[in-house]
């Protein structure tokens, strides 16, 4: 009895004490109380606490982890702002009891460095029975830059102990239990984060392959029960958590994959975390291609190589057994390394399809797929030197190894320490100062931006998201991982018709950028509603007659930016850094380097009229062609006059002559709506995922 509390006491006490020890070094234990904010300060951290915040404070619903109110009509769910589903569950069921604000975010770390230790024994557990040995391979893949790189950004990245015990089902002999144990592991992996759970689920695949086709150790139904069992747990769990709630379109509208894969040098190049080995000139130094490996690591290498050479072991033997993992692991390796192949200095681009492109951009941080590799690299280099050398020469080369990579790391992890160990906060600091925020609030049970960008982030989302937490508001000013570009284009399109038709809901608090300024003010009744400028920001209030207590200043009440002079004959420009923001108003992309294209069917803009009588107004123009959709028909009202009617045939520099009416040329502003009879997605034709309905591209505009 005693011999087997021993043995599990050492299974157990020992590995988890390692990362006990190693997460009070690395991060420190003031991230573990729940009422510190101090460290959850930069974009992607506010976004998983803001998230997690609104969603303990929701509804429940049939399917758990939807989260409207952290986003509205765009449609979200707790997957989508990373943060930790599993744990959001958890916590959610005692939240009566949790005070405010509550973070578990550093619960989770140190978690993560208990598992990460824990599963890393395992490993090492196939490879030896040498406890002391068994220790140190833990210490070095627990010490690991790649994993504490993840630390105070990206919380749920930090569970890379998935990748290890999905490594350890793979890698071990027994296939006890493997159903369980396999379902268990994807279920959680997908309750973590979807990029983990890709990964594991490839590691399974693969494990189905080796042991399934290559090996034969398991028998072909079992191979089926399982498939059919293990997969149909993770469709339950997704839908469950929140995962079908966007299409599969608006996984592949952000960011292009290419641009955030590895260079090879990188597991050698430091970026200041050794105070020996000096950072590596490369160009692709991108956030996510970080995968150094270690000074502690690089120095086993040689006595690896040696090994190598020694040839005391069958590599046709150890291929074989494992061909499944092999080319799991190549095609990760190409995967992560994209087709923009980077060797330091040195890049090639490998043309690809865009519909290809497309695909690969569901998973467009391709860097993290090295993640396995990484670690299989690390475990077969402790494989090589306890299979090459005897047991006392491997104990002082790994404790060495161990003892060098957490001191040298140390060069790095210092500065997460002194970040996570900051002077305890409780509420984030905010641009809004005024007393008008917190006595409009209780007015007012939702919180919008008056228009949404087609993009994962809106317009200053931490700022207003927080305010609208504070306040118990539902908000669509929001960040999330994956957004649906058609939800958005719809709001906008409806929001647009609910502002020019005066009807605002009088539960609603709006907040507008400088661009739509003057595309509202025209239906406020100033009787009832507050339209003012506050801290910056400009926030209209629906019938706030009844607070006595909000009225504002003279300079408060001031709304209208600085506009600019125009004059007859000098052309204004749509472009990126001509500041085209206060003209442009529904309807509008963001400006690009050479102007602006239209963006659904309908599309206003606001011009202030010069000084000097000016009878018409001459647009220069792209226009969005193909071969079925050769011209653009474009119908234009200045104020709401006649309508005039255009026909656009050139791809480029066509010329648009709106006239002016005679009663308009003494008006301050003109307004001019463009309505677009054919306009089309880039996507609708094959060109490309962009699901914008475009029609033109304004360049320049001249009052005449």
């Amino acid at each position: 009895m005693k011999s087997s509390f021993q043995a599990l006491f050492n299974l157990i006490a020992s590995p988890i004490t390692l990362g006990v020890i190693a997460f009070l070094a690395v991060v420190g234990p003031y991230a573990l109380i729940p009422s510190n904010l101090a460290w959850i300060q930069s974009q992607d951290p506010l976004q998983h606490y803001l998230g997690w915040t609104f969603f303990r404070h929701g509804p429940w619903f049939f399917q758990w982890g939807l989260n409207p109110n952290f986003g509205l009509e765009i449609g979200s769910a707790i997957v989508y702002s990373d943060s930790i589903p599993i744990f959001a569950f958890l916590f959610k069921l005692f939240n009566r009891f949790l005070g405010e604000p509550f973070q578990y975010f550093g619960i989770w770390v140190l978690l993560c460095f208990m598992l990460q230790a824990w599963f890393a024994s395992l490993v090492a557990g196939l490879l030896t029975k040498n406890r002391l040995l068994i220790y140190c391979m833990s210490g070095i893949l627990v010490f690991t830059p790649m994993m504490f790189w993840r630390i105070g950004e990206h919380a749920a990245l930090v569970g890379q102990f998935l990748i290890l015990f999905a490594l350890y089902l793979n890698l071990r002999k027994t296939q006890k239990h493997r159903i369980v144990y396999w379902a268990l592991l994807l279920a959680f992996a997908v309750l973590i984060h979807s990029y983990l759970f890709v990964m594991v689920l490839m590691l399974w695949l693969t494990d189905l392959g080796d042991k399934g086709i290559n090996l034969r150790t398991v028998a072909w139904q079992v191979i089926f029960i399982e498939f059919i069992l293990v997969l149909g747990l993770i469709l339950i769990v997704m839908w469950f958590e929140g995962y079908f709630v966007l299409n599969t379109s608006s996984f592949s509208n952000s960011e292009r994959y290419g641009g955030l894969g590895i260079d090879f040098l990188s597991l050698f190049d430091s970026r200041g975390w050794s105070y020996i080995l000096p950072p590596i000139s490369s160009a692709n130094h991108s956030y996510e291609g970080y995968i150094y490996m270690g000074l502690g690591t690089i120095l086993i290498l040689p006595f690896v190589l040696y090994g190598l050479v020694r040839q005391r072991f069958s590599w046709l033997l150890i291929l074989k057994q494992h061909i499944f993992l092999a080319i799991f692991c190549l095609s990760a390796t190409l995967f992560a390394l994209t087709h923009n192949f980077t060797l330091g200095t040195w890049v090639y681009q490998f043309p690809l399809p865009i519909s290809l492109l497309d695909m690969a951009s569901i998973l467009r941080m391709s860097a993290r797929f090295f993640w396995p590799v990484f670690y299989l690299i690390e475990i077969f280099c402790f494989f090589v030197l306890i299979r090459t050398y005897s047991q006392p020469k491997v104990v002082a080369i790994l404790v060495s190894a161990f003892l060098i990579q957490a001191i040298d790391t140390s060069a790095g992890w210092i500065n997460i320490r002194k970040a996570m160990m900051r002077s305890p906060i409780s509420q984030f600091d905010t641009p809004l100062k005024n007393p008008f925020w917190t006595k409009v609030a209780k007015h007012y049970t939702k919180l919008e931006l008056g228009y949404l960008t087609d993009w994962v982030w809106q317009p200053h989302w931490s700022t207003w998201s927080n305010y609208a937490a504070l306040h118990k508001m539902t908000t669509n000013a929001v960040y999330l991982s994956r957004v649906d570009s058609q939800k958005i284009l719809d709001s906008n399109e409806k929001r647009q018709k609910l502002f020019m038709s005066g009807q605002f809901d009088p539960k609603t608090l709006y907040i507008f950028d400088d661009r739509f300024v003057l595309a509202v003010l025209p239906y406020i009744n100033r009787s009832t509603e507050y339209f003012a400028r506050i801290d910056g920001f400009n926030v209209l209030a629906p019938n706030l007659k009844s607070c006595n207590s909000c009225e504002l200043s003279e300079e408060e009440k001031k709304v209208i930016p600085s506009m600019p002079i125009t004059k007859l004959g000098e052309g204004m420009a749509f472009k990126k850094y001509a500041k085209p923001e206060l003209f442009l108003q529904w309807g509008w992309s963001n400006p690009e380097g050479w102007g602006t294209w239209s963006e659904g069917e309908v599309a206003n803009l606001v011009l202030p009229m010069p000084e000097q009588k000016a009878q018409k107004i001459i647009f220069t123009a792209n226009a969005f062609l193909s071969q079925n959709h050769p011209s653009q028909e474009i119908l234009v009202q200045v104020n709401k006059g006649p309508i005039q009617h255009f026909k656009l045939n050139l791809a480029s520099n066509n010329t648009i002559e709106v006239a002016i009416p005679n009663e308009l040329t003494k008006a301050n502003l003109i307004e001019i709506q463009f309505q677009f009879k054919n306009a089309f997605s880039p996507k609708s034709i094959g060109m490309n995922s962009d699901q914008r309905k475009l029609a033109i591209g304004l360049i320049s505009a001249r009052f005449e």
